[in-house]
């Protein structure tokens, strides 16, 4: 799991302007890409573009290639109840 909502994350990856450089789609895809054909992560952390001044706010962005193909593996069991 990577988080792209930590700024030493930024660092690392030399990404300037982060995460304002996110709006960019171009940027956007190619860091996407770097990090999924690169890196043994198998999921990230992204800054909402929807609340972008609040870096709390995120989007889970999942590599389902590289994750079981049987999703009971990586996804937990649910239970709702109600009252």
């Amino acid at each position: 799991m990577l988080d792209l909502c930590n700024p030493e994350v930024w660092q690392e990856l030399s990404l300037t302007n982060a995460p304002d450089c996110f709006k960019n789609r171009d940027i956007a895809r190619a860091c996407a890409n770097f990090i999924r054909y690169t890196t043994a992560a198998t999921a990230m952390f992204v800054p909402s573009m929807a609340f972008l001044e609040d870096i709390e706010q995120w989007c889970l962005v999942l590599f389902l290639e590289k994750l079981p193909a049987d999703m009971r593996e990586f996804l937990p069991n649910v239970t709702f109840r109600i009252e």
